[in-house]
């Protein structure tokens, strides 16, 4: 998402295994915090790899349209699968045979694990780094601080990602109003 948790885990992958080849990938909804930008190009050369930033056919703000203006909400998620899920399955297809075994790094930390990550119909597997090294958000924040920085956007927001998130806090929403 180019938020601190992903950001954590593609850094820590990088510090472990500085010798394996790991594709790096972005899926932009097309309304994403200010500053996301800055926290991928940061990222980047702190990996010295390149990140892929992929958008799917749609905008937010057209997926929401054809979804007769219904907004996402908790229970109702299906900007996540539309925005970011589906455009990198669809990356990922493009490169690799369903043959090919495909594990996806998930940046969900240690002291979130009620969260769930999307599962994939297409053999690719989830791991989660940040819960088997133990990071919670303090470690991933030091992480952040000692390496690139942590992203401009924290300091207004508790999160990362579309600036119009239906997980946002009500003051931050009307930040990015302003």
């Amino acid at each position: 998402s180019g938020g601190v948790d992903s950001s954590a885990v593609a850094l820590v992958l990088k510090a472990l295994h500085p010798t394996q080849h790991f594709i790096f990938v972005h899926s932009d909804t097309g309304v994403e915090t200010l500053g996301t930008s800055e926290a991928l190009a940061n990222l980047e050369l702190a990996l010295e790899e390149k990140i892929f930033r992929i958008k799917g056919k749609k905008g937010l703000f057209d997926v929401i349209k054809d979804f007769g203006s219904f907004l996402p909400s908790a229970r109702a998620r299906y900007c996540t699968r539309i925005s970011k899920i589906l455009p990198f399955q669809a990356f990922m297809a493009d490169r690799f045979s369903p043959s090919d075994r495909i594990v996806s790094y998930v940046g969900i930390r240690a002291d979130e694990s009620h969260r769930k990550a999307a599962t994939h119909s297409d053999g690719t597997t989830n791991f989660f780094p940040l819960q088997s090294l133990q990071m919670g958000k303090r470690e991933v924040m030091r992480l952040l601080d000692i390496t690139i920085g942590i992203p401009s956007f924290y300091r207004d927001r508790s999160r990362s990602g579309c600036s119009v998130c239906c997980f946002a806090r009500r003051s931050e929403l009307i930040g990015q109003w302003r």
